[in-house]
């Protein structure tokens, strides 16, 4: 998703990408695996831009409306809000329009995976890209690449929905092994390593419920057609 921070000056955003958010990348190797080098050709990271798959990064300072004004972001975050000028470029308040880049653009990204039918979504789809697809190429771009997959949950039982549109039960499941693994990196060896997440694994899943619409899961193997969540029968010969 894009996302965008916003610090009091266009300098302050500078000199936190090159002391706080550069060295952060080059010390996490999961980090260095999505994020290209700003020597890579076309690698999408710069001073104030980082790209990785499935969204961007986008610094700015609360002093430059053209920043704020950058890209529509589904995530804002507000640095040291206190030294925020008055007035951005004298176009107003920063925090409020660093705000509706937000507000906007989510109401118009929720229209799209909160809609009825698969055709209401592309329609609603459609109309993101006309909206936003001049002003804001690079966020408008990551979208289209991936809209084929963002629908694909139209294919699958309704109660299934809310489970495949997010990725809370991956992160939920593997943090108890991310957390520990992390914090032993370098003391174990690939066999005890992959003993220990197994075994984290198996203590996690005690806490774990069904997902919604269990039942519909020997449907979804057997390859039985659903159109927008619903199930298709299948006229007799």
């Amino acid at each position: 998703w894009p996302m965008l921070a916003v610090l009091p000056t266009v300098e302050m955003a500078k000199r936190s990408s090159r002391g706080r958010i550069d060295p952060l990348i080059a010390d996490s190797a999961a980090l260095k695996e999505r994020v290209q080098p700003a020597r890579s050709r076309d690698a999408g990271n710069s001073m104030l831009s980082k790209e990785f798959p499935g969204g961007i990064l986008v610094l700015t300072g609360a002093n430059s409306a053209t920043g704020l004004r950058s890209m529509p972001a589904r995530y804002i975050f507000l640095d040291e809000v206190d030294a925020y000028p008055a007035s951005s470029d004298e176009e107003g308040d920063p925090v409020t329009l660093a705000e509706a880049r937000s507000t906007k653009a989510k109401g118009h990204l929720h229209d799209i995976w909160q809609a009825e039918t698969k055709a209401e979504a592309e329609a609603a789809f459609d109309f993101f890209i006309e909206t936003y697809g001049v002003k804001y190429d690079k966020a408008v771009a990551k979208l289209v690449k991936d809209r084929e997959v963002l629908l694909s949950f139209y294919d699958f039982p309704a109660e299934h929905w809310k489970h495949i549109r997010t990725s809370n039960p991956i992160e939920s499941s593997f943090a108890t092994v991310r957390h520990r693994t992390g914090k032993t990196k370098g003391c174990l060896s690939r066999k005890t390593g992959l003993a220990m997440a197994f075994r984290l694994m198996m203590s996690a899943q005690v806490k774990w419920r069904k997902l919604d619409g269990a039942n519909r899961l020997p449907e979804v193997v057997q390859g039985i057609a659903f159109k927008d969540g619903i199930k298709q029968l299948q006229a007799a010969a």
